[in-house]
């Protein structure tokens, strides 16, 4: 049996090939394997799948922006939410995109997977496929990678929205079917974070402080009450800033984690987490009992008690914390609030 639980990672080296180029490349690999050796050209699964990817990525990131931005003032570093999902032409192999058609449409290096709706985005009139041209004046540009596949493109045009003031007006130039066009958005401040979905892959919900990463064999099980549940928790850890404390702290992750004063912090910091996610619930106007929930019902696959590690608190203890924060913050009343 192999144990999935919900906490906090710490990711391999920056130099690394980057984990979101990783997930493209599974998927292109996953999906080619799956074409019959002498199927007929109609008879491709690709495009379908490159849209339940799509639509998974697009799910989650509405998930998120509502936290993000209903939790902005418990947050130490804010940016722009503009609800803008974007994907890159680089990430997926020529043979892919030429069979999903439709479904991958890029004009230039950069384009947009979705849009969530009624977000800044969604106001300005942009939409899925719209290719990015230029961001507030900086030109979007292909970046060569010796793998042959990369999203630093796409990880680049993040970061440069993430780097604008979160309540500055930004131009976006754009294609759209050959046509150039300029949208003009206003976006809301939110929590500083970016979130993927890792294809082909069981991991329940991992951050690095940075990103948020949720396997998609996860997510295809979860409704909306379980995947907020599953964002809160997740969100809780980098609003709290546990990797960077954990860090601080010497703390060991692995076998060496499971004893000693590395046990007690990674314990105390996944409590942290439980509690303040009751928080961040609440102050989206969703129902904190979504956790209580999640703990009944997908939450005793992702996370059992069997062979679960000693530094995270078992299911029925989670719940019993999440009730008891979850009397508290009825008996603090309406707002903004996080726990002591």
């Amino acid at each position: 049996m192999i144990e999935v639980r919900i906490f906090t990672r710490w990711p391999s080296p920056r130099g690394s090939l980057p984990s979101r180029t990783i997930a493209a490349c599974a998927l292109a690999l996953a999906i080619m394997a799956q074409q019959p050796a002498r199927a007929a050209p109609g008879a491709s699964t690709i495009p379908m799948q490159v849209a339940e990817l799509k639509a998974h990525d697009l799910r989650l990131a509405a998930t998120i922006y509502r936290l993000a931005v209903a939790n902005r003032r418990l947050c130490g570093n804010v940016m722009p939410a503009t609800g803008l999902v974007l994907h890159g032409r680089d990430q997926y192999s020529a043979e892919v995109r030429a069979a999903a058609g439709a479904s991958l449409q890029f004009e230039t290096a950069v384009a947009v997977a979705g849009i969530v709706p009624d977000s800044p985005a969604d106001d300005a009139g942009l939409r899925e496929n719209d290719s990015i041209v230029t961001i507030s004046g900086i030109p979007v540009q292909p970046i060569a990678a010796q793998t042959g596949r990369t999203s630093a493109p796409r990880d680049q045009a993040e970061k440069l929205l993430a780097s604008l003031p979160p309540t500055q007006l930004i131009d976006i130039a754009y294609l759209r079917a050959g046509t150039r066009g300029a949208a003009r958005l206003m976006p809301v401040a939110a929590c500083r974070v970016r979130s993927e979905i890792l294809s082909g892959n069981a991991v329940a919900g991992q951050t690095d402080g940075d990103i948020m990463q949720f396997g998609d064999r996860v997510l295809k099980g979860l409704d909306a009450q379980g995947l907020a549940a599953l964002a809160a928790h997740e969100l809780a850890h980098v609003i709290l800033e546990h990797r960077r404390r954990l860090e601080a702290m010497r703390v060991h992750t692995g076998l060496l984690g499971e004893f000693g004063s590395s046990r007690r912090a990674r314990r105390h910091a996944e409590i942290e987490a439980d509690r303040l996610s009751v928080h961040l619930l609440t102050n989206a106007g969703m129902d904190p009992n979504l956790l209580l929930e999640f703990w009944q019902g997908p939450g005793r696959t992702i996370a059992p008690d069997l062979f679960r590690s000693r530094a995270y608190p078992s299911r029925k203890e989670r719940m019993a914390i999440i009730e008891s924060e979850i009397l508290a913050r009825v008996a603090n009343g309406a707002g903004p609030a996080a726990p002591d």
